[in-house]
Parts: structure tokens; C-alpha cells; sequence
């Protein structure tokens, strides 16, 4: 389907928009009506596009690290029924294990999007400022020079 260039700022706006605030590149095309297909070939052939969905990407991430911590100060309260040999046993309480689901799905999410940022590994790489090896030059005390006494 051919767009107008109108439609086609808008639908770009509204899906960077809705990338920004959480959602998955899938999901906004899917909620504006864009196939995904066509939003790739967008990004694909303009610069700037893949930029600002580049950076839209970066916000979409700082935007579920917040949503990590709104997770974990607020409970959610909900039933637990057990099925016991009398009948059924129904608990009200926090949903811990869930919360601790979503907040380790985000957290696992993150590594993976932006593992410099959010990921577990550690660089212990050593290098020049400029990115280049070091050299290592292994010095011998007797080939030092002999210091006047």
C-alpha cells in the first residue's frame, strides 16, 4: 500500500512515540497499522529515520528500567487458591513471585538491548585510550642502569 508522505510522517511519529514509552517496534506497527515489513524498509533507506529509532530504542529501554522500579515499590495484591484435601484454601497476599517474574523478564530484557548499559558482564579489557593493545615491556634489575653510590 503506498502512503502519503502526511501518513507516513504520522504513522512514523506515532510509532516512535509509542517505542519511546515501552512498546516493542511489532507492537506499535501493529497498533498504528503499519506492517512492520514497511517501517524496516523505512529505517532502512532514510538516515535520520534509523537515528531517531535508534534513539527512540534508547528511550524505550531507560523507560522499562523505570517501569523495573515502579514494579518493585508497588504491591499487587491478589489470591492464591490451593487445592487441600477439606476443600480449596484461598490467600490473600502480595504477588512476590510474579512481580519478581516481570522485574527478572525486564531486567534479562535489558542485558540483551543494551548490554553496555544494563548487562552483567564486566570489561576488564585493557587498552590505550585510543583503543589500540597495550605493549608490555618486561625490564630486568640487571639490566637496569647501576646508580653512582
Amino acid at each position: 500500500m503506498a502512503y502519503s508522505e502526511e501518513e507516513k510522517s504520522a504513522a512514523i511519529e506515532n510509532i516512535l512515540d509509542l517505542v519511546e514509552k515501552g512498546l516493542s517496534a511489532f507492537k506499535a506497527c501493529e497498533q498504528t497499522g503499519i506492517p512492520r515489513k514497511t517501517f524496516e524498509d523505512w529505517t532502512e533507506k532514510d538516515d535520520a529515520l534509523s537515528a531517531r529509532y535508534t534513539r527512540a530504542r534508547e528511550k524505550r529501554a531507560d523507560h522499562i528500567f523505570e517501569e523495573m522500579l515502579d514494579i518493585a515499590n508497588t504491591p499487587q495484591i491478589g489470591t492464591i487458591e490451593t487445592a487441600k484435601e477439606w476443600g480449596t484454601e484461598i490467600k490473600t497476599a502480595d504477588m512476590i513471585e510474579h512481580r519478581r517474574l516481570q522485574i527478572e523478564t525486564r531486567k534479562w530484557m535489558l542485558g540483551k538491548m543494551a548490554p553496555k548499559r544494563f548487562g552483567d558482564k564486566l570489561d576488564l579489557t585493557h587498552a590505550n585510550p585510543d583503543g589500540t593493545g597495550l605493549t608490555i615491556q618486561v625490564l630486568r634489575l640487571s639490566d637496569a642502569p647501576k646508580a653512582d653510590s
